[in-house]
């Protein structure tokens, strides 16, 4: 034990005898340390922590696929054939997502509900915090005497937190609702805060699907397993009803359709990468030990010669690199806090089910775990190198070849430091370009100056021949406030919310659906001056009129990528299909227009349909408000006209069209921002780590210099001796980075957008930004070699 004081001791006098090398240390593995727990905190939010159900690997989501192998939700009766069907799945359960407003607990509000099968909590074991979940008698009763479950989070911001909230009446969309239980925090189920009893009926429409379907697999089953028992039912239904022709089914993970695989793939990269700057960082201390212990040589040799071991010498230096480590851990947490803050707004915007990263237990606990292995990491290979000292050699001065060994150990530290700060920069590189790529996507519509604001009109007081009107009066409105040029509403709140889609058959090919007639599209229920107010081109036709009303024909407008997929070669304007089966009452396009993306802006142009709200009146709707001025005034202009219009409904959520743009990106931007600071903190360890080593060179060979100077050598000759150096060690690097993004360029693929992953460009580029770091790192020492007195040289050694 005394031994062990004596040895911290002597560490604190030697690392603060040497301030810069212990704050470059120090500083190497806040950073390093830093930003792998700051993305490990992202990480275990999103891919290690797992959905807080029991068993929760084996819980899946059903798919019905259309012909075209689009993944697509369920209609009741399919709902049922399937839950009768499946063996594969011990239990089997749907919910149908809804908007509602709420009153009769403070100020009307919007909620998001879901219509649920009393089946999904036992399913997913949810067990209530008061009261109870629902049951088969509720779904029974759900059309006479209905009841309702509430998150924790809506139980405690409008009820309290009060038990005797249990059989507490509120009112949704008019209609009185009695509150059965209240479910726990931890029921995370898919962004809802009230639940309501669904009776899937047999005698639904089949062609109108909304549930989602999940379910458990069964002992011993396999989601592989599962997925082909699904397909081979959806093969044996389109046997016996026609409209499921060449329709199919799988399941998924369930984790997938809550967390999402594309941002589990995103989280895993960072992790990756940032295991690169951490072992680039460990790399870089264990460049400047070696340095160190080099330039220790006789201190060593005179311990040695004093009768310490080598143990004990290897013992001293593991103890100064733990007391480091231990150093550099702390300001990792302290970094890594300051980095999460600094993201905060990016990451809650990504991150899902309302889960937050931050520095705790888990973090914590990570950090000591990486504080450990980069100490061992960084303190094995020059505590090896100082046991191998040899005690006559040192206090004679004879060090040549262990300086030799230092310069072979320290160079090829630096190719390596060299070659991962290349990985990192392709890497960041490649995401930058994607991002700017998805950032300069043409919606096809113009966001800057339109303002959106959703409005949910409550069922019960407004049926749907009074919605056109409340809307209609809504508009006028608006346009006529000042600085507002155009107003108009669609169904789908643009980058906020997934659209619609449905079955789309021409009427001159209705016999041959589905076998080939069948085409799925998207579709918007909108009003008048829509494509007038979004500056949506009009490219044949019309736009809607206010004659577009129920009673009128049934009218539509369609975008040009499903009039090139509907009619090829010919005339879209005039041309009826059927909307949805291929019976009743076909539509006439009447206008095509331009494609829009109003959701996904790295996704493929969806074709749609476009109907006039007065012939599909809606109960939610998003206004739609261009203005030129003062935006924030506009948008409380908005919401005071709302609230005059229907005092009762919750004031909309007006913000800018061009935020909910920047919001849809929010991931893409993300990953970019952090890999490229990863890229830029990698280069800048291998310049300092280049730097060190031909620093360390000069020191070393001052000797051999100012016999060169004093043979004649000119100072150009001086410099280019440690320029090639300097070029050696960064063109191995270089080289082994290149080959090594080269090979692993298609983990990067799924995140590209329109973004080759091995484009020769950013290749080419990355080499020559690490050749012109590496030229600046090495002409500083190499300039003070070449003004070296030969005199003064000489004389120190």
């Amino acid at each position: 034990m005394d031994s062990l004081v004596q040895d911290l001791r002597f560490a604190v006098r030697r690392l603060r005898a040497a301030p810069g090398f212990t704050l470059a240390v120090v500083a190497t593995l806040a950073i390093g340390i830093g930003g792998a727990a700051a993305t490990f905190s992202v990480v275990d939010a999103v891919a290690l922590r797992p959905l807080p159900f029991p068993d929760a690997a084996r819980l899946v989501r059903l798919r019905e696929l259309t012909p075209q192998g689009d993944p697509f939700q369920f209609s009741d009766p399919d709902y049922l054939d399937f839950a009768g069907r499946l063996r594969t799945l011990s239990a089997v359960a749907a919910m149908r997502p809804l908007q509602m407003t709420m009153t009769g607990a403070g100020d009307a509000m919007r909620v998001d509900a879901a219509a649920v099968t009393p089946s999904l909590f036992p399913l997913l074991d949810i067990q209530p915090v008061c009261g109870r979940v629902l049951t088969v008698d509720d779904e029974r009763d759900a059309k006479g005497s209905p009841v309702a479950l509430i998150s924790h989070a809506l139980w405690r911001q409008r009820l309290g937190g009060d038990a005797r909230a249990i059989g507490r009446v509120v009112m949704l969309d008019g209609r009185a609702v009695t509150i059965v239980g209240v479910l726990p925090e931890t029921a995370v189920l898919p962004t809802a805060d009230l639940w309501l009893p669904l009776a899937a009926s047999t005698r639904a429409d089949r062609s109108d699907k909304w549930l989602d379907v999940i379910g458990r697999l069964a002992p011993g089953v396999g989601i592989d397993a599962s997925s082909a028992e699904a397909a081979a039912t959806a093969a044996a239904l389109g046997r016996e009803h026609p409209e499921l022709q060449r329709w199919s089914a799988r399941a998924e993970p369930l984790q997938d359709w809550l967390i999402g695989p594309g941002l589990r793939r995103m989280a895993w990269i960072l992790l990756g990468s940032v295991a690169v700057l951490l072992a680039l960082a460990c790399v870089n201390i264990a460049g400047l030990l070696m340095t160190r212990v080099s330039s220790r040589r006789s201190e060593m040799g005179i311990r040695a010669a004093l009768g310490a071991a080598r143990s004990r010498l290897v013992r001293q230096l593991a103890t100064e690199s733990l007391l480091l480590g231990l150093t550099g851990g702390a300001a990792g947490l302290l970094t890594a806090s300051w980095a999460l803050d600094a993201v905060s707004v990016l990451l809650r915007e990504v991150l899902p089910l309302g889960r937050v990263a931050a520095v705790d237990g888990r973090v914590i606990a990570a950090a000591g775990a990486l504080m450990l292995v980069s100490t061992i990491a960084f303190g094995l290979l020059p505590a090896w190198h100082a046991a191998r000292a040899d005690a006559q050699t040192a206090l004679r001065g004879e060090s040549r070849s262990a300086t030799a060994r230092a310069g072979v150990w320290s160079g090829a530290l630096v190719s390596v430091q060299v070659m991962m700060a290349t990985v990192l920069l392709i890497a960041a590189s490649l995401l930058a370009g994607s991002f700017a790529r998805l950032s300069r996507v043409d919606a096809g519509f113009e966001a800057a100056r339109v303002l959106t604001g959703p409005v949910l009109l409550p069922a019960g007081r407004y049926p749907e021949d009074a919605r056109p009107a409340f809307f209609a009066e809504a508009i006028s409105r608006l346009t006529a406030l000042p600085g507002v040029e155009s107003a108009a509403a669609t169904a789908t709140n643009p980058f906020r919310q997934w659209g619609f889609a449905n079955g789309v058959t021409p009427v001159d090919r209705a016999a041959d659906a589905p076998a080939s007639g069948l085409v799925h599209a998207g579709w918007r229920s909108v009003t008048p001056g829509f494509f007038a107010t979004l500056q949506v081109p009009i490219v044949a036709g019309r736009s809607f009129t206010d004659a577009d009303r129920q009673g009128a024909p049934r009218v539509a407008v369609v975008s040009q990528s499903l009039a090139a997929r509907l009619w090829p070669g010919a005339r879209a304007v005039g041309q009826r299909f059927y909307w949805g089966g291929v019976d009743g009452h076909p539509r006439t396009v009447v206008g095509v227009v331009g494609d829009i993306r109003d959701v996904q802006l790295d996704a493929p142009v969806t074709p749609t349909v476009y109907l006039p709200y007065a012939q599909v009146p809606l109960e939610a709707m998003t206004l739609l408000v261009r203005a030129h001025g003062d935006l924030a005034a506009v948008s409380d202009a908005v919401r005071r006209q709302i609230g005059a219009l229907d005092p009762s409904l919750p004031p909309p959520d007006v913000r800018p069209l061009a935020a909910n743009r920047a919001a849809a990106i929010s991931a893409p931007r993300l990953r970019t921002v952090l890999l490229a600071v990863f890229g830029g903190v990698a280069l800048l360890l291998a310049c300092v780590g280049l730097y060190g080593v031909v620093a360390y060179a000069v020191v070393e060979r001052s000797r051999e210099i100012a016999i060169r100077v004093a043979l004649g050598a000119r100072p150009a000759q001086v410099m280019t001796l440690f320029f090639r150096r300097g070029a050696r060690l960064t063109a191995i690097g270089v080289a082994a980075g290149l080959a090594l993004a080269w090979a692993a360029a298609d983990v990067l693929k799924a995140l590209l957008f329109q973004t080759d992953p091995r484009d020769p460009w950013i290749f080419v580029l990355a080499a020559g930004a690490l050749g012109a770091v590496a030229l600046a790192a090495t002409y500083l020492p190499a300039r003070r070699a070449a003004r070296l007195d030969p005199l003064v040289a000489l004389n120190r050694s």
